[in-house]
């Protein structure tokens, strides 16, 4: 089985690239049906959807309690996950999956979709022109964004970020709490207000980034190299620009009430 590993200061993230080679135990659910997993039948197994035909609308599958080995969805195949575990979960062509809850590992690839706004996971990686969300109450002890993947961080929290090749990361608000390390032609946006960034100082002393989100919440992330830091951008959110330019025009009374007191009063009156 092939396997990736990415490896952070102090930290290594290892997922597996893709669900192995067929097996004798495997299950095909490629009928463009809906089935629930709720228990620990399929524990053992390889679960494919619509894995060697597209069905419109794909192959359905309810992740809800229990355990299943692997679980990869294929063409427009969709997976709601509320609980239960897995080793790993993949997408692939154009299916989707959608987690309020569970736990596991997970691999996006081509141009599919994955929506995170809860559960306890440990990594997700993304490949290709793959997108994923983060919001809500989703925790994951790190994430990898890699050849054109694009990763949407609006909520939730991270320990880990790692980038690479042409891949582009936008960070409206949550929580990374260990490290962001960027290399090759990643881009990581970060949007907010009264934002910063050093090329030193931080946990790593290879600098940090901080500032406000548009929430008004506060943060500061700290890089784990020395490069990372060419790959942030400052994206003031509108929030911030407006107050920036309140703030402005409250100075701009100021300085022209001061002035005018200041003037001699026959001019005032006139």
């Amino acid at each position: 089985m092939k396997i990736k590993r990415i490896t952070f200061l102090g930290a290594s993230l290892t997922l597996f690239l893709a669900i192995s080679a067929c097996l004798a135990d495997d299950v095909f659910w490629d009928d463009g049906g809906s089935y629930l997993i709720n228990d620990e039948t399929h524990k053992n197994n390889h679960v494919y959807l619509d894995y060697n035909i597209a069905n419109d609308p794909g192959t359905h599958v309810d992740l809800d309690g229990g355990k299943v080995g692997q679980l990869g969805a294929y063409h427009n195949a969709t997976i709601n996950m509320t609980g239960g575990w897995s080793d790993f979960i993949s997408t692939h062509n154009d299916s989707t999956l959608y987690a309020t809850g569970g736990s596991s590992e997970f691999g996006a690839y081509d141009t599919s979709f994955m929506s995170f706004s809860g559960g306890t996971h440990s990594a997700v990686i993304i490949f290709n022109h793959a997108v994923v969300e983060v919001s809500g109450d989703a925790e994951f002890e790190g994430i990898g964004v890699e050849a054109f993947g694009k990763l949407n961080v609006e909520g939730g929290t991270l320990q880990n970020l790692v980038t690479h090749d042409s891949s582009i990361v936008n960070i409206y608000k949550g929580k990374i709490t260990e490290l962001i390390s960027a290399a090759d032609s990643s881009v990581i946006n970060i949007y907010g207000y009264d934002l910063g960034i050093t090329s030193t100082g931080g946990s790593y002393g290879h600098g940090q980034v901080f500032g406000f989100w548009e929430s008004g919440s506060s943060f500061s992330i700290d890089f784990s190299t020395p490069e990372t830091c060419s790959h942030i951008y400052l994206i003031p959110e509108p929030v911030g620009i407006t107050l920036m330019a309140i703030g402005g025009l409250g100075l701009g009374i100021r300085r022209f009430r001061k002035t005018r007191i200041q003037l001699p009063r026959e001019r005032v009156m006139s």
